[in-house]
């Protein structure tokens, strides 16, 4: 079995492994009514074996055996509790670094929700299987030994516990068909104005510098009253309907029972005692219990089926990776083999038969010798951006190949793929932590001269120096303590960490200064030196006189491709005004 099928099955695998577990708990359970059920019983005996013979002996060896039933049933509890926490323990081992993993890569693909939702899912799932709620699901099965009880006491009340579930169970059928469809929409509202939030904080400079607070605080608390609006909904029909099963039908049952106990102790004396009405008054309301339980908790149980089956989407609608072995270093020749690109989205995905996608990168060729520095260039909404994703293997081609040294970069593995890559997006965005942390790709306990080396080569080691604390300067939440020149060169510089043989630098030079974009032609200089393959995505021409390939790409498709000066040459007037592709 190769590793995609493995991590699409993962999901379901971990909890294959938990049946042993929830075996155990499911024995708890029946130990926990069995002895419930017991405990019962004593007063059964004590009003008709103790008042009726006036033996204290019985009353004490009766009181010494519940004495030892209560604690042998407390300390079941305990372990069927501490069971089920250290099961959650090892389902957050298990599945939270992967279901992160997962969604952090099938959000670079545009496919899925975020990470913060699907770990926020886990737990409510999670949560769901480690709390009461698994506790109840186990518990329904022995209603039916309590109402075979039941009917053994006597079988008027057998069929009365029969009556009560039927009408508390139609109870939770109504509050199901009543509170499901505005619980989902909830959840949806919720979810999307939660992604709105977390949009917000990441353009919180935009919102303030443009006076957008009002207009995008509306927006947000359009969906974020929306999901509350659904939620009150939902919450006062379940109130309704819970508060009349629980107050009104169980408490009327709870008076049948007792009516109907003491009808048959007068009437048939013979074979109806008084401990019988107060052993079937336990009782009834014992079985009861799982029906009333699944109305309270239907809420719980409602969100955590739609949240597992978002985690099913998140596990099965994983990228197509084909997770292969490491492979040798590459010497950095690179080949785009006709290359057509549409973006993932829903218009993409439900096609007519026969139709054809708007394709962002059309036939896209052209080949690299190990040390080119390539130069990609083109109007706005050229695909460059797009084709330095397909490059470095965020994203797969609809059709055809992008090979470094003859191997698929979408398909290579990704841990031994970044060691020989650099990647400097357009936005970049650093990670919490130190300029050091961030260079270093966090990689811990990584080389001190590594981490230099890269920032020499990226002209950021005199910069760093003259921050406060130099290379272990922390830059605070996503480099807010850095300009945006610093972001980019401290970026720059994690490109070339490492000793990379290929490396994709879009828009390097979109913040930088003029010193700071003189560190960027020299850094290409030593890139050559280094046999580097560099490609460069730039709509400013200076950058051309540091490369010796030109792109050109317009409307997805090349325009011209080939050695500067051949491309220049048949340009005789530089494209000057070229916009970056955002």
């Amino acid at each position: 079995m190769n590793n995609k099928v493995i991590k699409k099955n993962q999901l379901h695998s971990v909890l294959e492994q938990c049946k042993p577990v929830f075996v155990a708990v499911f024995i708890f359970s029946f130990v926990v009514n069995i002895f419930t059920l017991l405990s019962s019983m004593y007063s059964l005996q004590v009003l008709d074996r103790v008042l009726g013979s006036r033996n204290l002996d019985t009353l004490f060896f009766l009181t010494l055996i519940m004495f030892c039933i209560y604690i042998s049933l407390g300390l079941i509890q305990i372990a069927r509790s501490f069971t089920l926490i250290k099961l959650g323990e090892w389902l957050d081992k298990k599945l939270s670094p992967e279901l992160f993993a997962i969604s952090i890569q099938n959000a670079a693909i545009k496919q899925t929700i975020g990470a913060s939702q699907n770990l926020r899912d886990f737990q409510t799932v999670k949560g769901f299987l480690t709390s009461s709620g698994i506790n109840t699901v186990f518990d329904a099965p022995w209603t039916i030994i309590f109402i075979a009880v039941l009917f053994y006491i006597h079988p008027w009340m057998g069929w009365l516990s029969i009556v009560g579930a039927v009408i508390i169970f139609s109870c939770a059928l109504i509050n199901a068909f009543a509170i499901n469809k505005n619980l989902h929409l909830s959840n949806d509202y919720n979810i999307k104005s939660m992604s709105q939030s977390d949009i917000a904080t990441r353009n919180a400079e935009v919102i303030e510098a443009m006076g957008m607070m009002k207009d995008v605080t509306a927006n947000w608390h359009h969906a974020n009253q929306a999901a509350l609006d659904c939620q009150s909904i939902a919450s006062y029909r379940n109130g309704i309907i819970s508060m009349s099963s629980r107050y009104m039908i169980r408490n009327l049952i709870s008076m049948i029972v007792t009516a109907l106990g003491a009808y048959l102790c007068i009437t048939q004396p013979l074979n109806f005692t008084c401990g019988g009405m107060i052993l079937s008054s336990i009782i009834v309301g014992r079985a009861l219990a799982p029906f009333d339980n699944a109305i309270e908790m239907w809420k719980q149980m409602t969100t955590s089926l739609k949240a597992y089956r978002r985690l099913e989407v998140a596990f099965n609608d994983e990228s197509q990776r084909n997770a292969s072995m490491a492979l040798p270093s590459p010497d950095g020749i690179v080949s785009v083999e006709n290359i057509y690109f549409a973006p993932v989205s829903s218009s993409q995905k439900n096609l007519a038969p026969g139709a054809t996608p708007n394709y962002t990168l059309k036939g896209v060729n052209f080949d690299l010798q190990g040390g080119d520095i390539l130069a990609i260039i083109g109007p706005s909404a050229a695909g460059k951006s797009t084709l330095a994703k397909l490059i470095v293997g965020v994203w797969k081609a609809n059709q055809g190949v992008v090979r470094l040294d003859g191997a698929d970069v979408y398909s290579w593995n990704r841990d031994d793929f970044g060691k020989h890559v650099g990647y400097l997006p357009q936005d970049v965005e650093l990670f919490s932590g130190t300029i050091k942390d961030n260079i270093a790709r966090l990689r811990e306990n990584a080389d001190s001269d590594d981490i230099v080396n890269a920032a020499k080569l990226a002209g950021a080691h005199d910069m760093i120096l003259r921050l406060p604390n130099g290379y272990e300067t922390d830059i605070g939440i996503s480099g807010s303590n850095l300009s945006g020149g610093q972001r980019q060169r401290v970026g720059l510089a994690r490109a070339f960490f490492g000793n990379p043989k290929l490396v994709v630098l879009d828009e390097p030079n979109a913040n930088l200064d003029e010193i700071g974009e003189q560190a960027l032609v020299n850094a290409l200089k030593t890139a050559k030196e280094r046999k580097i393959t560099t490609i460069i995505v730039s709509h400013r021409p200076s950058i051309l006189s540091s490369v010796n390939k030109i792109l050109i790409m317009q409307e997805g498709a090349v325009a011209a491709f080939g050695d500067r000066e051949e491309i220049m040459a048949r340009f005789a007037k530089p494209t000057t005004d070229i916009k970056e592709n955002k």
